[in-house]
Formats: structure tokens, C-alpha cells, sequence
């Protein structure tokens, strides 16, 4: 475009210019220029290329000559050899990298502070230089990404690119990497490359103290002698699958604990050995990884665990609870959260006398391999937010990926290597904080590995229990199906009818309570009874008695009939006041009973069905015991004996 200048009238001009080796464009670029002006910037390139020349010879900026097109070959012989294998975002060639400065000097990220920098640090190539830990070891493992003339260097533990700006160097994005030139190292007999940031005597090097030791980090150093110093000689070799083996090592199978999950059982060591059959690779040992003493294999679908702090007593807060989250009218998070935006949300602590359903999660595997942490009572999940404390977002598909870890390493107290679980959620690991006298659970990771506050047993839960007062009744309802055992002296009831100051009742068949229904239990005496958790059960038709999981608010008063005693000391329904329902109890909507009456006494008139003399024909739901009698929700792999008598092999 033309500008004036005083009188005179100059152009300005948008330039581009492209680099080609053969028909291959390596790298582009554009900028301005005045008309007649020769179109300057010299093109920096690795040393194995010629220098790039300008085709037609003629690089005078003028109208309609503002594009410019420059070649350059590989040199031939020798000077000719890329000193790499390049690497690409899909596939990668790995190296471990070293100086010979002051010692064979090995080049690894090394977490200084709260930055990740680039250390020299003083190491043979050996495991035990990176004390048997993978993660450090791929710290130390590079790979050359070729871009335009030079190359960006990424390192694998990081998954993240070199940087250089000042001072020393540190990792960011692809986008923000510093590109560097391959420039040859005549110091050794050749042996090495340099790196050239592309401008004036720049070459990265070994050139930053540490703790008053000299070539401890790497930087730039700006000085003629930087080329072929020896802090700037990088050596590359490939990785050694012994260090990896060493660093990687695959353990024996666990034994499954009976009571808490446990990791790397003998179907995690068998997928382990499948990944490793196609060959010995980096990428199949990332996946071989993910394997290592973590519990996937003993976790069942469907099944249900109470999640305790190791490092907590029972009688402290101890497990993970949704006991202070309440739910709408309906059952669900987000109509109490819509109704006031205020209400807590936030996952909290509770000792083992808390409400027992509430401290019950299912772990939901996601295709990633992580798990979804769901509440059986409000069908709600862990959150991903993790600073200062984790809650329960209302969207039921929302929340944390989470994995269970053991650290067989770990020497804090009694750590077993095999039950006792880091909490992990997008790397960061989930603390009791502050103990056994507060309630929240965050990302705190204060001595990392050998904190006792960051591992949890996950509680294997086949049954809930239930304490029946001296009234003899009790109300329940769970989220998920209950029995209750026959040789137990309880039976559990729904209400078929209210009519006339009177609750009509019938008896469950087999004392099947199904999920989300309300019941009655009675007795005759005061007792504690465990119910069977069950992996389905059919709805009965007809139960008029609603049924409440996590606690429900937002009710008007003596809209709803509860469980309790009138002035005669009579157990009946009566017409409540109370504007709440709590956890996993029963309740009858007011609009159930035609005439409003204040109490409603239990008429048993409904038509009994006893487990112990079922009905010739009935079809008794099978449940399944191990060979000591504990009852077994999910039978998987040995033999079981079932309520009906019968032995089952299960392979």
C-alpha cells in the first residue's frame, strides 16, 4: 500500500516467503517490506540442510513481487544424516538424552517448587538412578517432533514441549514450544549435536546453577564458544527396555480380600500379560501401567461399598456420606437445589454410627477405565472439583473420574499395599482433610505417598442394617432391593388400603422389599436385623406407602402420616406436622387416606407368604451363599449354595 512520507509517496508491502525441500514446503512465513528494498532475514536451519537459496535469484520487493521461494537440500555424505528419527503427534521415537559435563550428565524434568524445569542431573542410565519409578523414569525420556527446519523437543512424563524464553528452561504446549536447529558439536570427535535457538550464539545448554552447583539446569548460554561447548553436546540413545522392566516391574497377583477391595487381583495380572504379548514397547508399557496395583478387576458392577479413611477410627469420621444432602419432594437433588440454591451440596464425613445407606456408593467403570463414585441414596455422583472440598453436582451424568491405587511403597503405618486406596481424580489425590475431627474430603496432598490421610478401603456391603426399637416396628426404604431373612423373626409389610382409621397391611412374599418402595417392619421383640441387598427384584403392585432414600424437604405441614405412638402408647400412622422425611424411611401421603383421620392403626388383614413355607409353584427368587453361609450378591467364579438347596459351580 502506499504511504506518504513529508512529500514523498513510498509502498509498503505484505511479503511471504516459503522454504522447500524438493517439492515438500518445510516452513512458511510473511512480513513487510518497502518497495525496491531487498527482502531481508536470514532463514535459520539445521545443520544437515544447505543453506536454503532463493529461486530465480531476485529477492528486490517490487509490485507483484512479493512472494519469494527458497530450496534447500539435505547435505550429502555424512554432514547429510538427520542425528534423529523424527517423531509425530501419533507416533513416537523415544530417547533417553545426556551431556558429558562435569560428569555423564542425564536430561530430565525435575518438579522444582511448584515449576517443572529441566535438570542435569548426574546418572547412569540405570533404575536405580531413577529409583525404580517409572514416572521418573519417563521423565527423562525424549522425542524429537520435526517442525519446519528444526525440530520441537517433547518429553514424555510432561506430555509437554520444551521452552526457552529466559533464565532456565520449562514446558508448555506444542503451539508455545521453542523451536531449535540442529547445529554440529565439534567438541568429542563430533560425537553429539547442539541445539541453536535460531538467533545469534544462542545454544541451549547446561549453563544454570541449582544449589551452588554449576550446570545443574539447562538454559541458553549467549556466547561465541556456546556451539561447540560441552554443556551444549546432547547425545541421544535408545531407550533400554531392562530400565523399563526394572522401573515396571509386574508383581504377583493379590488374593482378594473378603471385606475391602483389593488391587491387582490374578484378572488384572492376566491383562497386564495380554498387553505385553504383542512386544515390548513404551506405548504397551503406558497401558501396562494403568494396570499396576490398581483395583479394577475386584470391583463389581452393581454392587455397593462404604468408603472409609485408613488413617480414621470409626468412631471419628471415618466414611464418606451423603447424610447432609437433601432432595426435593420427589426424590431428586436438583428439585431441592432449583427450590434454594443455597442448600449444601458439599460430600461430607460421618463416624460408622451415621445413616448407614448414605455412606453406600456404587462405582460406575467409565470407558476410560476410571470410575463414577454414586450415592445409592440420591443417585447422584462425586464431583472433579477438588480445591476446597468435593461435592454433589444435580446433574446425575456429571462428576469426577476416579481411580483406586494402591502404593505397596508407601511407609506410613499399616499401609498393606493391597486394600489400602489413593482416591485419584485428574491426578490429584483425595485427603481426609484435617482428620479425624473434621468432615471434608479434598485434594490435599501433603506427603504424598506416605500420607496416610490420602488412602481409603472400599467396603464391600452386601447387607444394611436395620434397628427395631422397643415400639417393634421400624419403617424402611432403600434405592435399592432388600430381604429380610426368614429365620430372622421379623416380617416386612406395604399398606394395601387407609380407610377408616385403618392401615390395611399384607406381608412382602419372601420378605422381598423392592428398590424405592416403602416398608414396615415388625417384630417381636427389639432387635437389630441385617437385609440382604439383592440385585433385583420385581415391584409389588398396589403398596400405597411412599418411601424416602436421601432425606426429603420442602413438604407442608400434616401432609403426610409417620411411623409412630399415640397418647395410648399404640404404635399407628399418625398425621405428622413435620415438613421432612428422613433417609431411608416410609412414609403415606395424607392424600392416601380419604378422611384425613390423625392416626391410622395397622389392620393385618393382608394375605401373609413366609420364605420358610412358600406356596407350591411360587418362583422363589434364587439368592446365592458362599460355603460358609455369608450370603454373596454377585457370584462370580467358585462354588455357591443357593436358598433352594442347590450347589452351583460358577466358572
Amino acid at each position: 500500500m502506499p504511504v506518504t512520507l513529508g512529500s514523498e509517496t513510498y509502498s509498503n508491502y505484505a511479503v511471504t516467503y516459503s522454504v522447500k525441500v524438493g517439492e515438500e514446503v518445510k516452513e512458511s512465513g510473511s512480513g513487510r517490506a518497502w518497495g525496491d528494498d531487498t527482502f531481508a532475514g536470514s532463514l535459520p536451519y539445521s545443520y544437515y540442510y544447505a543453506e536454503p537459496t532463493l529461486v530465480g535469484g531476485n529477492n528486490v520487493v517490487g509490485e507483484g513481487n512479493t512472494d519469494f521461494v527458497y530450496t534447500t537440500t539435505l547435505k550429502s555424505g555424512d554432514e547429510g544424516t538427520i542425528p534423529v528419527t523424527f517423531s509425530t503427534a501419533e507416533a513416537k521415537k523415544w530417547y533417553n538424552v545426556q551431556i558429558v559435563n562435569n560428569g555423564t550428565r542425564t536430561v530430565q524434568a525435575v518438579l522444582d517448587g511448584q515449576t517443572w524445569q529441566v535438570f542435569t542431573d548426574v546418572s547412569a542410565l540405570s533404575a536405580e538412578a531413577f529409583s525404580n519409578n517409572y514416572a521418573k523414569f519417563n521423565n527423562a525420556v525424549w522425542a524429537f517432533v520435526e517442525d519446519g527446519l528444526g525440530v520441537k523437543v517433547y518429553n514424555k512424563g510432561r506430555n509437554q514441549y520444551l521452552s526457552w524464553t529466559s533464565g532456565a528452561a520449562t514446558f508448555t504446549n506444542e503451539a508455545a514450544a521453542t523451536r531449535f536447529y540442529f547445529a554440529s558439536n565439534t567438541n568429542n570427535e563430533g560425537n553429539g549435536f547442539s541445539l541453536w535457538t535460531g538467533t545469534g550464539n544462542q545454544y541451549l545448554n547446561a549453563s544454570v546453577k541449582y544449589n551452588d552447583v554449576f550446570n545443574a539446569r539447562l538454559g541458553v548460554w549467549d556466547n561465541p564458544g556456546s556451539k561447540t561447548d560441552n554443556g551444549s553436546r546432547f547425545l541421544v540413545m535408545d531407550v533400554d527396555m531392562a530400565i523399563v522392566r526394572a522401573c515396571l516391574p509386574i508383581p504377583e497377583a493379590n488374593e482378594a480380600n473378603e471385606k475391602y477391595v483389593t488391587a491387582f487381583v490374578a484378572a488384572d495380572k492376566e491383562q497386564v500379560e495380554a498387553l505385553l504379548a504383542g512386544g515390548e514397547t513404551l506405548e504397551a508399557y503406558d497401558e501396562v501401567s494403568k494396570y499396576l496395583n490398581v483395583a479394577s478387576a475386584d470391583i463389581t458392577e452393581g454392587a455397593y461399598y462404604r468408603i472409609g479413611n485408613v488413617n480414621i477410627a470409626t468412631d471419628y469420621k471415618k466414611y464418606i456420606s451423603s447424610e447432609n444432602i437433601f432432595v426435593g419432594t420427589d426424590g431428586e437433588l436438583a428439585t431441592a437445589y432449583n427450590a434454594n440454591n443455597s442448600i449444601d451440596r458439599v460430600v461430607r464425613r460421618v463416624s460408622a454410627t451415621g445413616n448407614f445407606a448414605s455412606m453406600l456408593w456404587k462405582l460406575e467403570k467409565k470407558a476410560d477405565g476410571s470410575y463414577f463414585v454414586r450415592n445409592a441414596n440420591t443417585g447422584c455422583n462425586i464431583s472433579s472439583y477438588v480445591s476446597s472440598g468435593l461435592d454433589m453436582p444435580i446433574n446425575k451424568d456429571a462428576g469426577g473420574s476416579f481411580t483406586f491405587k494402591a502404593v505397596p511403597a508407601a511407609t506410613f503405618s499399616g499401609n498393606d499395599g493391597k486394600t489400602m486406596l489413593q482416591m485419584l481424580l485428574d491426578g490429584h489425590r483425595i485427603n481426609a482433610y484435617n482428620g479425624k475431627d473434621a468432615e471434608l474430603i479434598c485434594d490435599y496432598n501433603g506427603n504424598y505417598d506416605n500420607d496416610p490421610g490420602n488412602y481409603w478401603q472400599l467396603e464391600k456391603v452386601t447387607a444394611v442394617p436395620v434397628q427395631i426399637s422397643d415400639a417393634l416396628y421400624a419403617t424402611v426404604c432403600y434405592p435399592f432391593p432388600v430381604q429380610v431373612d426368614p429365620a430372622a423373626g421379623v416380617k416386612a409389610y406395604y399398606a394395601t388400603h387407609a380407610e377408616g382409621g385403618k392401615l390395611t397391611l399384607a406381608e412382602y412374599a419372601y420378605g422381598i422389599i423392592p428398590a424405592g418402595q416403602g416398608a414396615i417392619l415388625a417384630a417381636a421383640e427389639a432387635k437389630s436385623v441385617n437385609l440382604a441387598i439383592l440385585s433385583s427384584a420385581d415391584p409389588v403392585e398396589g403398596n400405597i406407602l411412599q418411601g424416602a432414600a436421601a432425606k426429603r424437604i420442602g413438604f407442608e405441614a400434616r401432609s403426610n402420616y409417620f411411623l409412630g405412638m399415640d397418647a395410648d402408647n399404640e404404635v399407628k400412622f399418625l398425621l405428622g406436622t413435620i415438613e421432612t422425611v428422613p433417609a431411608n424411611k416410609a412414609y403415606l401421603p395424607a392424600k392416601s387416606a380419604p378422611l384425613a383421620e390423625n392416626a391410622l392403626a395397622f389392620d393385618f388383614e393382608g394375605t401373609a407368604t413366609a420364605i420358610a413355607s412358600p406356596v407350591a409353584g411360587d418362583a422363589q427368587p434364587e439368592r446365592y451363599f458362599d460355603l460358609s453361609g455369608r450370603p454373596v450378591l454377585f457370584p462370580s467364579n467358585g462354588v455357591f449354595i443357593t436358598n433352594t438347596g442347590k450347589k452351583v459351580f460358577i466358572k
